[in-house]
């Protein structure tokens, strides 16, 4: 008996409970350790791929990709990430596609209006952080990238130089990349 209750004991593993982003997002689920919200409606899917934008010299490329199971905090998700190059004037800003960090990651539940929210490190300035906004249309062909400061107050001591204001490539300007 005790044997059997040692074996049966080691054979039990916690579950981790796989809640919809429907479920999770708009169904208001309770919040549960460990819960894995996962992309089982296909949300994030129209989103990943690579996207090209290119205007003479100057191009942005994005390639987004499907993160799943996510350590954050108390739960798990499905995100999107994303890894960028950008060329000004013919010259390489910067390039995170190829063994670079990600560079977005979203951080809304699920889509509104065909719009995703990412956070954006730059990669050039370091603690230099934004918000974009990037939008499917025509059919998911194409997508709208747009690049914002984040939201709030910005405050400095005294000494310390005021806030920068750019990132390491053009903010407040609508990019829209063809699906490659």
């Amino acid at each position: 008996m005790f044997i059997t209750a040692i074996l049966f004991a080691l054979s039990c593993k916690a579950q981790t409970p796989i809640v919809s982003f429907t479920d999770y997002c708009e169904n208001n689920h309770p919040r549960t350790f460990n819960m894995y919200v996962k992309d089982i409606e296909g949300f994030l899917t129209p989103y990943v791929g690579t996207w090209k934008w290119q205007n003479g010299n100057d191009m942005l490329m994005i390639t987004l990709f499907k993160a799943e199971m996510v350590h954050n905090g108390d739960r798990y998700d499905d995100e999107l990430h994303g890894k960028m190059k950008y060329v000004k004037n013919g010259r390489e800003v910067f390039n995170t596609l190829v063994n670079g960090p990600d560079v977005l990651e979203s951080y809304d539940c699920i889509p509104i209006d065909n719009e995703y929210r990412f956070s954006f490190k730059d990669p050039i300035k370091a603690g230099k952080y934004g918000e974009v906004y990037i939008t499917l249309l025509d059919n998911n062909t194409k997508i709208k990238f747009y690049l914002v400061n984040n939201e709030g107050p910005k405050f400095t001591f005294p000494g310390e130089p005021p806030f920068d204001w750019e990132f390491s490539m053009p903010r407040r300007t609508e990019f829209v990349l063809n699906k490659l």
